[in-house]
């Protein structure tokens, strides 16, 4: 492993144990997220983008590290919430439209 991915990992775990549980929001807003089964379903029947579609668009546009990424059901909609590492080394939660890849919210 090369001193860059030593740091990055090094960077990484910190981040995540200053800022993840600030960046979380309480369990009851995560009522509405889907089981690995029932997240294979919506996706298998069209209604939803496959996760590793969405974080490889996430990656590439805005250069972060992908820490998490939850299907949920907002609404009538299906939107991912991705937990991410920012350049900045902030840990943030953004919302993803899960049909369309289009970022809702989170301030990337």
């Amino acid at each position: 492993m090369n001193i860059a991915a030593k740091l990055k990992t090094a960077l990484l775990t910190l981040a995540l144990a200053a800022g993840i549980l600030a960046a979380v929001p309480p369990q009851d807003a995560f009522a509405a997220c889907l089981s690995n089964a029932e997240t294979r379903a919506v996706i298998a029947s069209g209604q939803a983008l496959p996760p590793g579609q969405i974080t490889a668009t996430l990656q590439r546009r805005y250069r972060v590290d992908i820490v998490g990424v939850q299907l949920c059901e907002e609404g009538r909609r299906y939107v991912y919430r991705v937990t991410v590492l920012a350049p900045t080394g902030r840990v943030r939660r953004v919302v993803v439209n899960a049909s369309n890849g289009q970022l809702l919210g989170g301030g990337l």
